[in-house]
């Protein structure tokens, strides 16, 4: 009984000292981009009159980011 106890004191102790003395190491970003020829057919198809829709399950903010590449479409989140 004696041991079981004493390494659950160990194992709280760890733990905590763990939680308490991270640091974040690195910050690392990633982002979706539109293929290359994205470009020519979003041009195409609204130079055909059609309007373009992106519908996607992401964060709206995330969705709304394809703004700035400059292309006008319709955004449903």
């Amino acid at each position: 009984m004696y041991l079981s106890s004493h390494l659950a004191s160990y194992h709280i102790t760890l733990t905590r000292t763990i939680l308490t003395t991270l640091s974040a190491q690195g910050v690392m970003g990633v982002a979706d981009v539109l293929k290359s020829e994205s470009e020519a057919v979003l041009k195409g198809l609204k130079a055909l009159g059609m309007d373009v829709w992106m519908i996607t399950g992401d964060n709206p903010t995330t969705a709304e980011a394809i703004g700035k590449y400059g292309y006008e479409i319709w955004v449903w989140v």
